[in-house]
């Protein structure tokens, strides 16, 4: 479910991770393709791009930001890039900040 800060949905978010590459360079670290659609009220945005995490780990780890690109968008949002910022809560919920550019 997707939320504004104030607690009200407003869409749901879809996404797909897929594990493609584990490096190689002596840490534990393994990168990760995201690809997640926030499907809105009144259109969608897409956003993929690369991370790296501890192998194993589903998760970010906490406070740390991540950013990926805002490939595209539907309805009001066509046409829309920039870059998603995803940060891991305490509480387990992430908070996701659109950076649109012109």
């Amino acid at each position: 479910v997707v939320r504004k800060p104030s607690g009200k949905k407003v869409g749901v978010l879809v996404g797909h991770q897929e594990r493609f590459d584990v490096q190689a360079t002596g840490r534990d670290v393994e990168t990760r393709m995201r690809t997640l659609v926030f499907d809105l009220r009144v259109g969608q945005i897409v956003a993929q791009g690369v991370a790296v995490y501890p192998v194993g780990e589903g998760r970010f780890r906490p406070g740390k930001a991540f950013r990926i690109a805002i490939t595209g968008g539907t309805g009001e949002y066509a046409g829309v890039s920039g870059e998603l910022v995803s940060i891991l809560n305490k509480d387990g919920t992430y908070r996701q900040k659109f950076r649109f550019v012109d």
